[in-house]
């Protein structure tokens, strides 16, 4: 991921308090405005060496998705906020232990047409989408999930088990898809099932991320 600039400060009267305390700024490209484009938050830890209890809390402000995450995405951005903390950062799995949350917005999303193997996703348009996640170790539990748009509207619920690397994390996800007009028309043209616009599906969506099986 690019990044234009980084600021990082310490708390002084937090380290007289035996605290380490780094609030924290990160620019990415393409945030003209003041605060667009930008993450910050703070880091707060017992020690320099990470011995002992680790905490970190976030706010994303409209980073731009097509940035990030070309070329699967041309369009949309995202903002929210998170939260993390950790008893111990020791040991191989570190990353993947601890208790947090997340819950973020994206608006006007544009996803281009992804091919996986022998099939293809359609290229999909969603003016919003809503995300909640809590995680504890290496279980996260999605309380929310939808989206709405020009090509229909979603909702998903379930679990998602983290590994490393993220792309082989499990995906085990109950979806329910109110199809549009558009996404009905895009599905006949990649030889999909016929949908039926404003009628509801549902859907398990199983197994590593990059390679998720659909199941109905």
């Amino acid at each position: 991921m690019p990044v234009e600039a980084v600021r990082a400060t310490i708390g002084v009267f937090q380290v007289l308090l035996g605290r380490l305390v780094i609030d924290y700024a990160v620019q990415l490209p393409g945030g003209a405005q003041a605060g667009v484009g930008r993450a910050s938050g703070s880091l707060t830890m017992a020690s320099w060496n990470l011995q002992g209890p680790v905490a970190v809390n976030g706010h994303l402000q409209q980073l731009d998705l097509a940035t990030v995450l070309k070329p699967y995405v041309s369009r949309g951005t995202v903002q929210g906020d998170f939260i993390h903390q950790w008893n111990s950062t020791q040991g191989a799995h570190a990353a993947l232990k601890g208790e947090g949350t997340v819950k973020v917005e994206i608006k006007d999303l544009a996803v281009e047409r992804i091919v996986a193997g022998t099939s293809s996703i359609p290229s999909l348009t969603f003016g919003q989408i809503q995300a909640s996640l809590a995680c504890r170790d290496d279980a996260c539990d999605v309380t929310e999930l939808k989206g709405d748009g020009v090509d229909g509207s979603f909702t998903a619920q379930g679990h998602v088990m983290l590994r490393q690397p993220v792309q082989q994390s499990l995906l085990d996800l109950t979806v329910t898809v109110i199809p549009g007009a558009g996404f009905a028309q895009k599905a006949a043209s990649l030889s999909l099932p016929p949908f039926q616009p404003g009628t509801p599906f549902t859907f398990k969506l199983v197994g590593p991320i990059m390679n998720a099986r659909v199941a109905l």
